[in-house]
């Protein structure tokens, strides 16, 4: 959430999806088996937010600004690149497929 205040550039729509994708990831890879560890979940959680500004926002929020401003020099471009194709692969590229429970539940939340 303090990545999306950060930039300013992202709506509640943008927060919401990029909430979505990272829950559906993980729940992804918990029924695939696949184990991740606490120290990826930074990295997979700027990569949903590269995403979902992609996919919200008329001007997206750039990868490298994302590694340079939000990832701290903690990860590199590639690496950014490589665990978004992660999600997107994992997701089979369904990018925006919440309900409109969770959407509605989100707001509640955000604005509560």
């Amino acid at each position: 959430m303090q990545v999306f205040g950060a930039f300013k550039l992202s709506s509640q729509q943008t927060f919401v999806l990029g909430a979505s994708i990272l829950d559906r990831y993980l729940v992804g890879k918990w029924k695939a088996g696949e184990k991740l560890s606490r120290d990826t979940l930074p990295l997979t959680a700027l990569a949903t937010i590269l995403i979902s500004s992609k996919y919200e926002d008329v001007v997206a929020i750039s990868a490298v600004q994302l590694v340079d401003k939000a990832g701290h020099g903690k990860f590199s471009l590639q690496q950014l690149i490589e665990k978004e194709l992660d999600i997107l692969n994992t997701l089979k590229f369904k990018v925006n497929s919440c309900s409109s429970f969770y959407h509605d539940s989100m707001l509640l939340y955000m604005n509560f």
